[in-house]
């Protein structure tokens, strides 16, 4: 063993100050794709909900009226769309988040994993279930 090894262990480096104030713009836009693709997918869940024809209950025999029958395609055109906005700004947002990926301290954002699962989950029930009154 040399001097300089000696040397060498001697000194450490003190950590790194963390410089970062306030969140950049990386983040802020992470967190607004996230916010948007939340939006959609909420959205796209009530479209269909709101979609769905009306079920006969007791006001519509009392009073005879006619239940329509048929989904709102429209309405459903709306909600896949929607679904596919969902879904592409959850994947954009991953891709801005790993994009950050450069420290320790840096995850990726939980909201957003979860938004794309949820977001898949929902084109495929919609695929399977509702793509045929389209």
């Amino acid at each position: 063993m040399s001097i300089f090894d000696e040397l060498d262990t001697e000194r450490e480096e003190p950590p790194l100050e963390d410089r970062r104030k306030k969140p950049d713009w990386l983040v802020r836009a992470v967190t607004a794709i996230s916010v948007i693709g939340w939006v959609c997918a909420i959205a796209a869940l009530v479209m269909i909900d709101r979609a769905r024809p009306a079920g006969e209950n007791l006001f519509t025999r009392l009073l005879e009226l006619p239940v329509i029958r048929n989904w709102n395609s429209t309405m459903l055109r709306w909600s896949y769309l929607a679904i596919i906005v969902s879904l592409l700004s959850s994947a954009t947002g991953l891709i801005c988040n790993s994009a950050r990926m450069r420290r320790k301290s840096d995850r990726y954002s939980k909201l957003l994993v979860a938004l794309c699962l949820v977001s898949v989950a929902l084109l495929i029930i919609f695929l399977l279930r509702y793509s045929r009154y389209v």
